[in-house]
């Protein structure tokens, strides 16, 4: 009898199991991101996120995301790389939303990186051998790795270390950069970190922590090769290829690739109001807020506060909050007082709630007023 009862059951189990495992949550798709790359003429071409009053101006390079809307009049052209390396060619004579050309996907290759984690206050003093590259970043494997620090004045000489898995190597030298020939070589999947320690006053990188790096996997690198493969076949402008290039090393957290991608671009002679602002934005994200704020300030200077009133907003925030680490009190309220005055004219009475109110939050926190 008692097993004739536990044989009924088996069927209304089995179907318990199989409910519970369809009503288990879908896991969630991490929202990626889309750039504008090309559009003409300028200042045709306009954008409006959810948030803001009305459509405005935009530029290339532009993050977009699925509920933005582009307004091209007849005439104009405007081509967005997908989040999936895809391109769009937004059509002319009428409001598109970006989801409808650019839908999302379960593995985007763009994504913003993420507002849970709090950028590195470092002043970066002066007298300091702070670490300059590589900082907290991930790094393809290579033969040989430059490593940089800041020059202290006075300094004669430095004495470098660098530590991980199977890795303790120290050196001096009179530079402010030496030069690690990978032997021992270090290893895909592991962390290493270098300290610098001047002979003058003794001071050392460690005042301003110990900032790492780790090196791809193989098969990482494949993956995002082919990526940077793929995106060079495309038919960009210069400027559009290193940044979509470099968004992909950010989205990555290949830092030390974008920023050497982006600095020999500028060399090259591509100087833009785009270039710039993102060489701040990856500076102020891995802690080097001194060279943070010298790029937003060009980035300033090419702004056109009416072709891109979003790009000043967020270029005068960038500016507030690494004049405030730096110790710069005056101009960081007098950034901070320009960023409220343009998400002002910007984003809707609520969205410049949230906006303003955590800007100039942290920018109080920071300076302890």
């Amino acid at each position: 009898m008692r097993r004739g009862k536990f044989k009924s059951l088996i069927p209304l189990l089995s179907g318990v199991t199989l409910v519970g495992i369809l009503a288990r949550p879908v896991s969630p798709v991490i929202p990626g991101v889309n750039f504008l790359m090309i559009l003409s003429p300028p200042g045709q071409v306009k954008l409006k996120r959810p948030h803001w009053q009305k459509y405005q101006p935009t530029k290339p390079g532009t993050p977009l995301r699925d509920a933005d809307r582009l307004l091209l009049p007849k005439g104009a052209k405007a081509l967005v790389l997908c989040q999936n390396l895809q391109e769009w060619k937004v059509p002319d004579g009428r409001e598109s939303i970006v989801s409808e050309g650019c839908p999302p996907v379960s593995n985007p290759r763009f994504f913003e990186p993420g507002e849970d984690t709090v950028p590195p206050r470092g002043r970066n003093e002066p007298t300091i051998p702070y670490i300059i590259s590589p900082r907290e970043t991930k790094l393809l494997p290579t033969q040989s790795l430059t490593l940089r620090w800041n020059l202290v004045e006075g300094a004669e000489n430095y004495r470098v270390n660098l530590v991980g898995p199977g890795v303790s190597w120290n050196q001096e030298t009179k530079e402010n950069q030496l030069v690690y020939t990978a032997e021992p070589p270090l290893k895909p999947g592991n962390r290493y970190w270098f300290t610098v320690r001047t002979q003058i006053n003794k001071t050392s990188s460690k005042f301003e922590g110990t900032p790492g790096f780790t090196i791809l996997s193989e098969k990482e690198v494949k993956e995002i090769l082919g990526e940077v493969e793929e995106i060079k076949q495309k038919q960009l402008s210069r400027e559009a290829q290193a940044l979509a290039i470099a968004r992909l090393y950010q989205s990555n957290e290949l830092y030390n690739e974008a920023i050497k991608l982006l600095e020999t671009a500028i060399q090259d002679g591509i100087k833009s109001t785009a270039i710039y602002q993102l060489l701040g934005e990856i500076h102020q994200k891995i802690g080097l807020n001194r060279l943070a704020r010298e790029h937003y300030l060009k980035a300033l200077k090419l702004t056109k506060p009416k072709a891109d009133l979003e790009g000043l907003a967020n270029i005068q925030g960038g500016l507030a909050i690494t004049n405030a680490i730096i110790g710069y009190k005056d101009d960081a309220l007098k950034y901070l007082e320009y960023a409220k005055a343009s998400y002002k004219k910007l984003e809707q009475k609520e969205a410049q709630e949230k906006t303003v109110g955590k800007l100039e939050a942290d920018v109080i926190d920071i300076l302890g007023i």
